[in-house]
């Protein structure tokens, strides 16, 4: 059950990064998913700890401690 990996890398990246999975790396992900090389939450983490993701995110999380 679950998420193709393709639907999977592509919720990872708009949650993480805000864009579409469509770059190669996005490629990387999911064939390695597809493999069996790379578990999901391998490839959660890897893009969750991207300077990408710091980037995308810190104005966020910035945010929610000024809310807080």
């Amino acid at each position: 059950g679950g998420l193709a990996a393709a639907a999977y890398v592509e919720d990872l990246y708009q949650g993480a990064l805000g864009r579409s999975a469509s770059d190669p790396d996005a490629t990387d992900w999911i064939n390695g998913l597809s493999a069996g090389s790379l578990t999901r939450a391998a490839v959660a983490l890897g893009i969750a700890e991207s300077l990408e993701a710091h980037l995308h995110l810190d104005g966020r999380v910035e945010l929610g401690w000024h809310l807080a």
